[in-house]
């Protein structure tokens, strides 16, 4: 839940606290990034990402379902864990590609996503923490989902989509 509705990488997500989630303003920190070494980094710089309310709603009941603080981190499993996961859960629905797929493709959907739903591929970029280049060479995608496949979007993306045309 917290890949597909953030876009963040695994690692990343192992790193996000509750408390780092703006409640009012529907946007999680991801202080832990990847660091671009060619770029010069020395330390991750951190990015704020939009969350949607039906994402906001679901962190908050976890957090009180588990009896969780602010302080402690949402819960998420190893890379490891997470490739077995996708791997079996892929394989055993019939994808012919199951062996290449990985929490990274998670990440790649959420961006396909945001494009289909007609949110700029500039926007996109900054979300995932990419320069436009990287994310025109690496990234964008064509649209190819139909109106039937964006309605399902909207469903698991929540109002992010018309939150993130604002907030960017």
């Amino acid at each position: 839940m917290l890949l597909i509705n953030t876009g963040a990488r695994i690692n990343e997500a192992r790193h996000i606290k509750f408390g780092d989630i703006d409640y009012e303003r529907n946007y999680v920190t991801i202080r832990i990034t990847k660091v671009k070494a060619k770029k010069g980094e020395k330390k991750p710089i951190p990015r704020l990402v939009p969350i949607s309310n039906q994402f906001k709603k679901y962190l908050k009941k976890l957090m009180k379902e588990r009896n969780l603080t602010m302080e402690d981190y949402i819960p998420t499993i190893s890379t490891s864990a997470m490739a077995y996961a996708l791997k079996q859960h892929t394989k055993r629905i019939g994808r012919k590609d199951w062996y290449d797929f990985s929490a990274h493709n998670l990440r790649k959907t959420f961006e396909c996503w945001l494009i289909a739903l007609g949110i700029d591929g500039f926007k996109v970029a900054k979300h995932l923490g990419h320069t436009p280049s990287v994310a025109l060479s690496s990234y964008i995608s064509p649209d190819i989902f139909s109106n039937d496949d964006k309605q399902e979007i909207r469903k698991i993306l929540g109002d992010l989509y018309s939150y993130s045309e604002k907030r960017y």
